[in-house]
Parts: structure tokens; sequence; C-alpha cells
């Protein structure tokens, strides 16, 4: 089973919003260990059909970035897109690049951590930007990501496989994907919801083994 649009459409709508041709930075923040579920959502976000037409410029604040730009971009071969490659110092990276990024009029922001999220966030706001911001991030970082979104610094927000997937429905990209893709994002899907039962399962198993030692030492 497919999960809801949730925050999906919010992001479709606001990347929708754009001009043709508008200059759209994309920004990779995580590195190898969170590739697996990062890289279907950056392939999910560029594939909205709203950016078939703009002018990708890609970049990173982790060092790991670069390559993790250049798996997903192999999966894209027809996009074309600058590479402004690493830019270090955190905060002070995301300046750099906002100046040499030129006029953007979005910027997509994978990241790995809610801490990439707030630099750009915090640096938006602080250079009084109206620049929308729209992220995809890890599922373990969507809890502390959220309270961007919900003060409005963040425009859309996408986690996850489970967000991923929302997006491609919702955009309509996954009914063009063969049997073989769809897989691709259904298997970890269904490892999740697995990981997700065994977890309550354990839980369910310790509370009712502090139930029955709790019943034992009364009875004694």
């Amino acid at each position: 089973v497919m999960p809801a649009v949730g925050d999906a459409s919010v992001a479709i709508a606001q990347v929708a919003q754009m001009p043709a041709g508008s200059r759209v930075l994309v920004v990779f923040d995580y590195d190898a260990a969170q590739a697996g579920e990062l890289n279907r959502v950056a392939q999910a976000l560029l594939q909205s059909p709203a950016l078939r037409n703009a002018q990708i410029v890609i970049a990173s604040l982790n060092p790991q970035g670069s390559s993790m730009t250049q798996t997903v971009l192999r999966s894209l071969p027809d996009l074309h897109y600058t590479d402004l490659g690493f830019a270090p110092g955190q905060v002070n990276g995301v300046q750099a690049l906002l100046a040499k990024a030129g006029d953007v009029k979005l910027i997509i922001e994978v990241a790995g951590s809610s801490d990439t999220v707030r630099w750009w966030a915090e640096q938006l706001k602080a250079n009084q930007s109206e620049i929308p911001l729209v992220v995809g991030v890890s599922a373990g970082a969507e809890p502390l990501a959220m309270p961007y979104l919900q003060s409005g610094q963040v425009k859309g927000l996408i986690s996850g496989f489970p967000g991923a997937v929302a997006y491609l429905n919702a955009t309509g990209k996954m009914n063009t994907y063969s049997q073989d893709q769809i897989e691709n994002y259904q298997i970890p899907l269904d490892a999740l919801a697995l990981a997700n039962y065994v977890m309550v399962a354990l839980i369910v198993a310790g509370l009712i083994a502090a139930l029955l030692r709790g019943a034992g030492r009364r009875s004694a």
C-alpha cells in the first residue's frame, strides 16, 4: 500500500509556481550512510515536471555530497545542470552558495540532518530572502525539521521513502515507471513496515513481561 501524499502536495505546489526557465539550486547535504534513502528522495524531487525546463544548479555543504550527486544524476541522464561543487564552512558555505548560484527562484535542500535545514532556513531569514526552500529529509531528521515547515521558513517537506513515493505518485511520475523501478521504491517501504511491526511486537512483549513480573510479585 502506497503512503498518502501528505506534505508532498505542498512541495509540488511550491515547485509548480516557478516560471519556466527559472534557476533552481539543489543541494545534496548527506553522505554515503544515508544514500540508500536520500538518493531516492533526491531522484523524486528532481523528476518533478515543473523542473523539466529549469536551470538546475547543484552543490553541497557535505564533503561527500559530490559523490552522492553523481550517483543520483547518473539515473537522470536527461537532466542538464551546472555543478558548483562542495562549499565548506557550514553557514558560511550557505552564504557562499547563495552568492555563486545567482538569481535562484527555488532552493531544494536534500538533508541527512536537520542541522543543514536549520542553516539554510536561518541564513535565508537573516538575508531577508524570499527564495522558497523545499527540503527532502531522512525519516530520522523529520521531527527536528518539522518546526521549520510549521513556521513557514520551509515551504514543503518530503520525508524518507514514504515521502519520495508520495511525491512520485502525486506528480504522476510513478505511472511511467517499469515494475523494476517501482520495486526499487516498494522494497524499502516493505522493509520499513516490517521493522515497524517488529518494533511494536517487541514493545508489546516487553509490556506483557513487565505485567507478568508484577503479578508474580503481588501473588508472592
